[in-house]
């Protein structure tokens, strides 16, 4: 009966493992619970960050020639940085299909 599927830029199950470990951490952090929105800005810019300062790590000045190769695995929202043009930046192109199950369990399949 359900077997419904609906697609996102981002998406996380608090259940989840890496939600329920970033949700106790930034509880420690910061005292207080993560602000209920959509997005939760918290783990969208935790994501975010991580993402960046990992590349410039790894990649340094070249980080923007490397884009396609950062291997990691986000809570929250993917990346797959396409450069539009020539001229121009970057758009992400990353988005998820989540599945809600006839057995009642939640699937989150990347693009």
């Amino acid at each position: 009966e359900l077997d419904v599927y609906f697609y996102s830029s981002f998406y996380t199950n608090t259940l989840f493992p890496a939600a329920v470990q970033f949700t106790n951490a930034y509880h420690k952090w910061y005292s207080k619970d993560m602000v209920i929105t959509y997005p939760q800005y918290g783990m969208l810019g935790f994501d975010t960050g991580f993402f960046f300062l990992k590349g410039l790590s790894k990649y340094g000045s070249e980080l923007e020639k490397n884009l396609s190769n950062m291997d990691l695995t986000p809570i929250k929202t993917g990346f797959k940085f396409q450069r539009v043009n020539n001229w121009s930046g970057f758009i992400n192109k990353s988005f998820y299909f989540i599945n809600f199950t006839p057995n009642f369990t939640i699937r989150k399949i990347r693009e």
